[in-house]
């Protein structure tokens, strides 16, 4: 009975570590970050299909309080899981039509979806820089929502690409219905550095601290990944867990840094 009660003690003190690592404490807890900036409307640029799952808190909330929100997905996904039930020549229609199932059930005003192919974003950064900026002239977002350019969530080439055209964008608006902030979700530092591998430590390395952290309601995350089925055993690969357990019990909270239109130019 002893040796079970300390076994029991033991698995609860490693589960308990192991959240610890999934937490930001000196972020501040906020309700919503839209709602704390102010903002408006939100324009929010990820590279890949499935990448909004992580910021998927922030835009739900945005929405459900009446803020508009657009999205922009970069790259098409032609590299990404590819099952025996779904084709890989068919992988870019497939997932397109995922994420564009995901921004609605999210409650995104309007969506597109750029189909660059994988891994080719770095390549075409001028191009991006000035198609958002097109973007930006026309539908005058008040925020930018984006990976950070340092860290890019998971440092994938694609991430960092994305973060460094967003943020070139923002900083080349000009005049008074420029977007005001710039969001960059983050992961959590103490999981990339201590479990995240070699990736996971340069994340950890050069992505800032984060201001602000929100709760989130896990159905948001696993219905996300419900949606995107074409890339399911993506979490189960990655976390070694379903997303069920991953969003319920670890990935709670959803971290945020962000910038206004003053430190363009200056020091991150």
């Amino acid at each position: 009975a002893v040796v079970g009660l300390g076994l029991v003690v033991a698995v609860a003190a490693g589960l308990l570590w192991l959240r610890s690592l999934f937490q930001e404490p000196g972020a501040t807890l906020v309700p919503s970050v839209a709602a704390r900036l102010g903002a408006r409307s939100i324009l929010a640029v990820f590279p890949h299909p499935d990448d909004e799952i992580k910021a998927a808190g922030l835009i739900a909330d945005a929405t459900s309080r009446g803020i508009e929100v657009r999205m922009i997905t970069l790259a098409e996904g032609d590299r990404g899981e590819a099952g025996s039930a779904y084709p890989r020549s068919e992988l870019p229609r497939i997932r397109e039509a995922e994420v564009r199932k995901s921004g609605a059930a999210l409650g995104v005003r309007e969506q597109e979806v750029w189909q660059y192919s994988d891994g080719t974003l770095s390549s075409v950064e001028p191009e991006l820089v000035r198609r958002l900026g097109e973007r930006i002239a026309a539908w005058h977002p008040d925020a930018l929502l984006t990976f950070d350019p340092e860290g890019g969530f998971t440092a994938h080439p694609d991430h960092l690409a994305t973060g460094r055209a967003v943020t070139a964008a923002f900083c080349n608006a000009k005049g008074s219905e420029a977007p005001r902030w710039l969001i960059y979700t983050l992961a959590p530092r103490p999981v990339a550095k201590k479990l995240g591998g070699k990736r996971g430590r340069l994340v950890a390395e050069r992505e800032p601290a984060p201001e602000l952290r929100i709760a989130v309601n896990p159905k948001i995350k696993v219905r996300a990944w419900k949606i995107h089925a074409s890339q399911s055993d993506y979490v189960r690969r990655f976390a070694h867990m379903p997303p069920s357990i991953l969003y319920r019990f670890f990935l709670t909270q959803e971290f945020y840094s962000v910038r206004g239109r003053d430190q363009c130019g200056g020091e991150r």
